[in-house]
């Protein structure tokens, strides 16, 4: 079976909140360079991505969103263990140095609330809104021991190799967006993805309540109504 194309699950999304509500006001299309932080000890990097975003305008102060955003990969180093696996060994641990290369994606849906201006005026004062909704956070870590480990001698519970994982997720965003002229707004935006499932991967230095990440957003919001 083949697999949707991930654009279509916000149209969808777009479709029915329109077909459901009679007050439609139209929708708007987004698009923006952002920066992500990964803020969990040892596990620390910052990635580049962009995000595109879906927004179904119920009223003019509120909407349903839905929202895709993709990081590149960025490489962690972290100082692990490995404990011999015969108690006559020595030395019985041993420190090694992991590269963890970690990629990650998200998928968001949720509501967005304006507090001041709405989403199409076109005056001076700077639109404020939120954002709050659930997602779904795919990674991706590819490990590799930068010290060589005898794995017959030695074992660790971290694993080299490549492994993908999932995290749902609570999502909560503040903007600011200007009118910079027509149906064209410029927006600065911050968000946080907070874990809301944990498992343990092996080939997650941390897991933790891990990835916890913040991104700020820098684009372009276009209004069709």
């Amino acid at each position: 079976m083949k697999r949707l194309n991930p654009i279509i699950l916000p149209l969808l999304i777009l479709l029915l909140a329109k077909s459901a509500h009679g007050q439609y006001n139209g929708f708007s299309v987004s698009t923006d360079l952002s920066l992500l932080r990964s803020f969990q000890k040892n596990q620390q990097f910052n990635a580049i991505g962009n995000c595109i975003r879906f927004t179904s305008h119920i009223t003019p102060q509120d909407g349903f969103y839905a929202w895709l955003s993709f990081y590149g990969s960025k490489d962690v180093y972290a100082v692990a263990e490995a404990t011999a696996k015969d108690p006559s060994a020595q030395p019985q641990t041993l420190s090694f140095t992991n590269r963890s290369s970690i990629r990650i994606r998200n998928i968001s849906l949720g509501w967005t609330h304006y507090f001041v201006r709405t989403m199409k005026e076109e005056s001076q004062i700077f639109g404020l809104y939120g954002q709050a909704g659930f997602g779904l956070l795919f990674g991706r870590v590819k490990n590799l021991f930068v010290d060589a480990v005898d794995t017959a001698f030695y074992s660790t519970t971290l694993r080299p190799g490549s492994s993908g994982f999932k995290r749902l997720t609570l999502d909560l965003g503040l903007g600011a967006e200007k009118n910079i002229g027509g149906e064209v707004f410029l927006f600065l935006e911050t968000r946080c993805y907070v874990p809301a499932s944990s498992y343990e991967n092996p080939y997650l230095f941390v897991n933790k309540n891990a990835p916890l990440t913040g991104t700020l957003h820098l684009g372009l919001r276009v209004l069709f109504d």
